[in-house]
């Protein structure tokens, strides 16, 4: 593509002239400095510079006589050349001996100062716009922050009144098996001692709830990422170990069902303690064993006694005579309700006599 195909003599006294020749240097304003160069030095300027300074570029063509100075305008995908016209500001230059103090204040036109104004006003709107948003965005935090506060406020107050009420139940299972072991009543005692099992086993599950409502954002800043735990596709050697110590693990009765969602419950708080069954097995079933029986003292007293043994009557004059044989379940119950086995089996006579 040629440039200044009309312009053989410059003659800028020419208005039609002059309008071409600008026309043309727009145009070249957008080509690179060497391009420009050549097209600039063909009509006769002898000096030439390229500026590229921050997304803005210029060309700078000089002879004898005049000075042309060409900016490239504004491209508008180009967001350095917007900030480049929002940066703009007018800066005094040493005068040259060789030009006239008339050009040497010559900067923009009115059609740039008037898209220099509008950019700057559009900037402005756009400032205040987001500083609108930016204030809703913290009105909606803050009010989801009190809702959220409001909300953990009931959900513990909920969890401590459910907690009385489980304490007075306890101390009412309590006082019940208190009094069925003084009157020696084992259908009273084994209700008591479930309704103590089940208690215990619901105060257990609503205080690991009550810690967590407390806690909750608490643990989510400082507790660590879990490490992942590599499963396997059947029980190690220590689970089924200690499933067979424990038959009561996974049973369908009331009592044992009790007991398994307490073990859960423990299993989940070693969990979150890095207590972990398969890097540190031994510590692991230990502390799980301890805090079961901790939980449920009564479950595992004499639990040494396995053999069922033949047990003697309570009178002494029977002695040979009246043998009371114990099942497995009744030394179990015995062991359970924290009493001998003499103690039962003298209980059992007394009422099979009354039966």
């Amino acid at each position: 593509m040629s440039y200044f195909e009309k312009c053989k003599e410059l003659d800028f006294d020419d208005s039609s002239w002059k309008s071409y020749f600008f026309a043309e240097c727009s145009r070249l304003a957008y080509h690179d400095g060497t391009r420009a160069k050549r097209h600039f030095k063909r009509i006769g300027f002898t000096t030439y510079k390229f500026f590229d300074v921050e997304g803005a570029q210029c060309h700078i063509a000089q002879n004898k006589d005049v000075i042309v100075i060409a900016f490239r305008g504004t491209e508008p995908k180009e967001f350095s050349d917007i900030k480049a016209d929002l940066k703009f500001r007018k800066e005094e230059v040493e005068k040259s001996e060789d030009t006239e103090e008339s050009k040497d204040k010559k900067v923009f036109g009115k059609r740039a100062e008037k898209r220099i104004k509008r950019l700057v006003k559009e900037k402005k709107e756009l400032e205040a716009r987001l500083q609108d948003l930016s204030s809703k965005e913290q009105a909606w935090v803050r009010e989801r922050d009190a809702l959220t506060s409001r909300s953990k406020d009931s959900e513990l107050h909920a969890i401590n009144q459910y907690i009385d009420r489980l304490k007075s139940q306890e101390k009412q299972s309590l006082g019940a098996l208190k009094t069925a072991k003084e009157s020696g009543d084992i259908d009273a005692e084994i209700k008591a001692q479930d309704a103590l099992a089940s208690v215990k086993a619901e105060n257990l599950v609503a205080r690991q709830y009550k810690m967590r409502a407390e806690s909750d954002s608490e643990k989510r800043k400082a507790r660590p990422k879990p490490r992942a735990v590599p499963t396997s596709a059947a029980p190690d050697r220590k689970a089924l170990e200690w499933q067979k110590r424990n038959e009561w693990f996974g049973s369908t009765s009331t009592k044992d069902r009790i007991m398994t969602q307490a073990a859960m419950v423990i299993h989940k708080e070693l969990i979150d303690e890095s207590i972990l069954p398969n890097t540190s097995p031994d510590e692991y079933y230990s502390e799980l064993d301890s805090r079961i029986r901790e939980e449920f003292p009564e479950r595992f007293k004499n639990t040494r006694s396995k053999k069922i043994p033949t047990v003697i009557s309570g009178t002494r004059s029977a002695i040979g005579k009246n043998q009371v044989k114990l099942t497995k379940t009744e030394v179990d119950m015995a062991n359970r309700l924290g009493v001998s086995l003499q103690d039962y089996a003298r209980q059992k006579v007394r009422q099979q006599a009354g039966g």
